[in-house]
This record gives C-alpha cells, sequence and structure tokens, in this order.
C-alpha cells in the first residue's frame, strides 16, 4: 500500500520515475531513428542536411545521456530541426501488400518503449511517399540502386569512437532498407545490431576495426561481400606455404606444389591429405577461425574462397598440421614453413588444368569451355557441331566475353523466361518487387532468352558447375539449364546469382553486397541456395579425379 501511496505522490507532483539505458541501447535508437529519416524523410531524403555530421554530434552529444527521457529529448530535438520549415508528407494508401515484405523492420517503433508522440512522428516517416532520391536512387535503365553520394567521411578518424559507429550505423541502414536478400541471413539483421555495436564500440585499434567491418558483412552471408579492405590478406593472413590446396570435403588435398626444395623440407607431396589445422578437424576450424570473417552464400562457395590458399595461411612463421602421406600410407603431425614470398621452384601439380576453349572429347560430343570464349567462336562452334550426340558446356569458372542469349538463340525453340527478379521498390524503402520487369524490356529483355527457332539443337545439353560457378556464371547456368534436354551436373555452386553493387564505407573503404535477388520463374531461390543440381559429383580426397565431371556428362549423353 505504501508503494502505491509514493506512486500516486510522484504522478500528482509531476515526477517520473528515470529509466535507464545502456550505452548500447541508446546508440541503437539514435541509429535507428537517424536510418529511418535519411531515407523516408521529406528534406533529409533529399541531401538537405549534412546527415553524417549531425550523427556524429548526436553520438557526441548522447555520451552524457543516461534514461529514456533523455535519449527523446535529442530524437525530438532532431525532429524540430528537419522539420523547422514545414516539410510536406505525402501520407497514401498503403500499397505494402502488393510488394515483398520480408524484409520490412518497423516493429522497433512499437516495442522499444518510445512516448506515444515520438512513435507518431516515426509512423509517419515510415508512411511518408514524398521521399527523396539523394542516398539512394535507381541507376539508368536499371533497377539496382546506386548510392553515388556515399563518398565517405571527410576526416574520419577510426580513433574516433563516434566515427566508427558512423561508419557502422549508415552501413547498417543502407542494408536495412535496400538489400533485397537481408531476409536470407542466418542471424536476424535487426537483432545482430546490438552485437555489432558492441564490437565497433570496442574497436579502439586498428585490427579490432578491420576485424569488426569484416564480422558486419561476414553477417551478409552473401558471396559478394567477401572483403572490405586488404587486412584479411596483409595482415591476419599474410604469410604462405610452399604448396596449394583443395578442399575436399573435411580434407585439404595438396595439388601443387610451387617450390618442391621449400615443401619437401616439410615432407609434404602432391596428393598428400591435410586432416587436421591446429589440432582441429577441418571443418571445425573453418567454423572457428574463418566464418565469422568472411561472408559467404553457402559452405561450399566459403571452401572456394578458402580454398585458394587462405585455409593454409596464417601470419605465424609456421602453421601446425596433421598430414596423411599417401604415398607412405601413413599420418603424421608436422609444423609447415610459411613465407611471405619464395621463388617458384621446380613446381609440381597433381593434374593439368583445362586450357582449351573447346575440344571434341569423342567424335560426337563438344565441350566448351565458357570462361574465355567469345559470341564469334560460338557462333563458329555451333555452325561446325549443330547435329552432334550432345554439348557440355563448362561453367567452373566466370565468363567474361559472353552474351548469355547467343546460347539461348541455338538452344532454345522459343523465347522463354529464365529468371524470376526482385529488386528493391524505390518508392517504399525496405520494401521490394517480387516480380520486377527490366526498365529495357521494351528493347530487350535480360530475363528472357532465345528466340523462335524450329532448327533448335535437338542434342543432349550438359551443364558443368561447382562451388566456383558465382555471380554470371550462375545467371549463365540458369539459362542454359532451360533448354531443352539439358542436364547440370556437380556441385553446390556459390548462391549469388545476380550483379552486386558498391557502397562505400565512411572511411571511404569498399563494401558491396548482391544488387538484386534471383529465382527461377517458378519461384525456387538461387540465392544462398545455388542452382538446381540434376547430378551431384561428390569428390574423395584419397581418389581425386580432376577429369571426372566431364567423364560423367559423357555419360550421361551416350546413354
Amino acid at each position: 500500500m505504501k508503494n502505491v501511496y509514493l506512486l500516486l505522490v510522484f504522478m500528482m507532483t509531476g515526477y517520473v520515475v528515470a529509466q535507464p539505458v545502456s550505452e548500447i541501447q541508446k546508440i541503437e535508437q539514435l541509429g535507428l531513428v537517424w536510418g529511418l529519416m535519411k531515407y523516408k524523410h521529406p528534406e533529409v531524403s533529399k541531401g538537405k542536411f549534412d546527415w553524417d555530421k549531425e550523427l556524429v554530434a548526436l553520438l557526441e552529444k548522447s555520451e552524457k545521456v543516461n534514461d529514456q527521457s533523455e535519449i527523446e529529448a535529442e530524437i525530438n530535438s532532431l525532429f524540430s530541426k528537419v522539420n523547422a520549415k514545414n516539410p510536406t508528407f505525402k501520407i497514401s494508401k498503403d500499397e505494402t501488400l502488393s510488394l515483398f515484405s520480408k524484409n520490412a523492420d518497423f516493429d522497433w517503433i512499437d516495442s522499444i518503449g518510445f512516448s506515444d508522440s515520438v512513435k507518431d512522428e516515426l509512423h509517419k516517416l515510415r508512411r511518408n511517399k514524398n521521399i527523396g532520391n539523394h542516398y539512394a536512387k535507381f541507376y539508368a535503365l536499371s533497377t539496382i540502386i546506386s548510392f553515388e553520394n556515399e563518398k565517405g567521411f571527410k576526416g574520419f578518424d577510426r580513433g574516433v569512437k563516434s566515427h566508427r559507429l558512423l561508419l557502422l550505423i549508415n552501413f547498417w541502414n543502407a542494408i536495412q532498407y535496400w538489400d533485397v536478400n537481408k531476409y536470407l541471413c542466418d542471424e536476424n539483421w535487426r537483432k545482430s545490431l546490438p552485437k555489432m555495436i558492441f564490437e565497433f564500440i570496442d574497436a579502439d585499434t586498428s585490427a579490432k576495426f578491420e576485424i569488426a567491418k569484416l564480422k558486419m558483412t561476414a553477417r551478409l552471408n552473401d558471396s559478394h561481400s567477401y572483403s572490405v579492405s586488404n587486412f584479411f590478406a596483409d595482415s591476419l593472413f599474410n604469410r604462405f606455404p610452399a604448396f596449394g590446396v583443395k578442399i575436399i570435403n573435411d580434407s585439404l588435398l595438396v595439388v601443387q606444389i610451387a617450390n618442391k626444395e621449400l615443401a619437401s623440407k616439410d615432407g609434404i607431396e602432391v596428393g598428400d591429405v591435410i586432416t587436421k589445422i591446429k589440432g582441429l578437424p577441418i571443418r571445425e576450424y573453418i567454423d572457428k577461425t574463418f566464418a565469422p570473417l568472411i561472408s559467404a552464400s553457402n559452405q561450399n562457395n566459403l571452401d572456394d574462397f578458402l580454398g585458394r590458399g587462405f585455409i593454409v595461411r596464417d601470419n605465424t612463421e609456421s602453421l601446425d598440421v596433421t598430414v596423411y602421406s599417401k604415398r607412405l600410407k601413413s599420418e603424421k603431425r608436422i609444423n609447415i614453413g610459411l613465407y611471405k614470398t619464395y621463388e617458384t621452384k621446380n613446381p609440381e601439380a597433381l593434374y593439368k588444368s583445362r586450357t582449351e576453349t573447346w575440344s571434341m572429347p569423342k567424335p560426337d560430343i563438344v565441350y566448351i569451355n565458357l570462361e574465355k570464349i567469345t559470341d564469334n567462336e560460338i557462333d563458329e562452334i555451333f555452325k561446325k557441331n549443330k547435329y552432334t550426340k550432345g554439348i557440355i558446356f563448362d561453367l567452373r569458372n566466370y565468363p567474361r566475353n559472353l552474351s548469355p542469349n547467343k546460347l539461348a538463340n541455338f538452344l532454345y525453340p522459343t523465347r522463354k523466361q529464365f529468371v524470376k527478379v526482385l529488386s528493391p521498390y524505390l518508392e517504399n524503402p525496405a520494401y521490394g518487387n517480387a516480380d520486377t520487369d527490366a526498365p529495357t524490356s521494351i528493347i530487350s529483355d535480360p530475363f528472357k532468352a532465345g528466340r523462335s527457332n524450329s532448327d533448335f539443337y535437338k542434342g543432349k545439353v550438359i551443364v558443368l558447375v561447382n562451388r566456383r560457378t558465382m555471380s554470371n556464371a550462375e545467371y549463365i547456368a540458369m539459362m542454359l539449364q532451360q533448354a531443352p534436354n539439358a542436364t547440370v551436373i556437380g556441385e553446390q555452386t556459390a548462391g549469388s546469382p545476380m550483379n552486386f553493387q558498391s557502397y562505400i564505407l565512411s572511411d571511404k573503404q569498399e563494401a558491396s553486397f548482391t544488387a538484386l535477388g534471383g529465382f527461377y520463374p517458378d519461384g525456387t531461390q538461387v540465392q544462398r541456395n545455388g542452382i538446381k543440381i540434376d547430378l551431384v559429383i561428390v569428390g574423395s580426397a584419397l581418389n581425386y579425379d580432376s577429369d571426372r565431371y566431364v567423364s560423367e556428362a559423357i555419360k550421361l549423353i551416350e546413354k
């Protein structure tokens, strides 16, 4: 009864019990409000304020703030500043029911504990349609967002906490409102914000700061977001052995030796298999050491990145590994030497990579490596081999000189859609258009391919893919597998089939992420999953066969 009486006294006399907030909570609130205003306020979204400078000032001023009422006072002060000239808000009919809404996240407006007046202002911003394009707009004839006015923060100093937090809050909000694949993150993007705030507060050294940025982009689980600086290769993992490996299942196969003398000192030979690093099984070592720092759509793509050398790199002069010698049929634990540089000397390789543009492994079967082939070469190959039994298209690479429609014109009997695209909805940030029409569709629709062609190729079409099949290569693979008699064989691809876009961080480093969502016409998701595989190829470290993909393709054609 006494407690109730005291509460009534406080209420009658105007006293309010202070609601304390932690440092992370107040930064989170300011970051959420600042980001909503950046992209949804009539004047702020048009670039009428130096919005980065406003956030830095707000963060520094909030150092002395200790409770919720003081936080709201700062937020109301910001509202008053941007609304001083009575900007026009356009609150139109809610159209979000027809839009892709899995990325829309405005629940925080009501869940944080803001006063009714602050919540009303935030909801007005959320519903406002009178927004500018200073911070986000489409590139010409594109549905990809351009952040051309994000040029970094003048005088950025990573030693200043408010500058570090500016970088985080800027990038976090860009993803919050414009990354159409955000809903696919392993960890909810909104819920990860407090953790990232802590990491950036704690990042008071150059190394901690660079690691915080790596962890930030790694949380996107996007193969197009793998790097934000050279720190990973130049500092964390800047020494490497005299040999190269390939990750196969949970082992590392030594596939090449660059300096035989140095490798011999370690007792390493081509064909050896590394089963542990620092006493940990390979998969456990990857999950502990690399997964928190590298953004990858799936495990297979992470393996591809690490298999290019990083898995056996470190910043020390040696690395503890457990190796199975195929020749000696025994396992041993050794320390291999790591070097910053060495001379290539007496190199060896377990197998030779295919370098031919095209060939005929059998009289009636064509093999085409799409990495370097040109449109003119494709025309000539198709003319000469129009009536063959089958064609093998190798996409275990990245095609650079090829127009996808060239292939479809030869393979398709009719023009058809082969990809469905999710794009940002510019008029309503955080929402998306789930079935995007290409802006150039009247002239040429990049989401469709082929032509009416009764004389299309009648043989079997085999598409080879693996963990290196990424971005444009996945896009072409999706097109190829829509051809009649097409079969895709291999392993999970990178899971990032559409274009990427760049974003300049506050420290002027460049980050990137996949700009669009990629789906099959039936709605099957490709982002993160990779393309559909008809025949999965499972490798073996002890019995590795570099020609297995092509051999399996030939079997399918001859069946």
